[in-house]
């Protein structure tokens, strides 16, 4: 189940990148012809670095997932330990993955 959940929010983030990527390409021309301010140009440009962040970690969450380790930034990441998020009144659970010393 978390599995499937994990490529759907992959599926979720890539749609969202490349709508945003097309925003962004929207933006860039009517700002090029004076219709669109430089500041909805810039946030545009923001909201595309985030869904490129988002994509990045919904593909790192579903690595993780489907062969129990993470290479990459550095360190290897062996196992994920979860556990109720400390003062969160929702009940919302934390993720965090441990990096293997090997």
């Amino acid at each position: 189940m978390e599995l499937l959940e994990a490529e759907r929010r992959l599926q979720r983030a890539q749609s969202a990148l490349a709508r945003a990527e097309a925003d962004w390409k929207r933006f860039q021309e009517l700002a090029r012809q004076g219709i669109e301010s430089r500041d909805k140009l810039d946030a545009q440009r923001e909201a595309v670095e985030l869904a490129r962040i988002e994509q990045g970690r919904a593909e790192d969450a579903l690595k993780l997932l489907q062969v129990g380790r993470l290479e990459g930034r550095g360190a290897r990441m062996d196992s994920v330990i979860r556990a109720p998020a400390a003062g969160s009144s929702s009940g919302g659970w934390s993720t965090r993955a441990i990096r293997s010393s090997r």
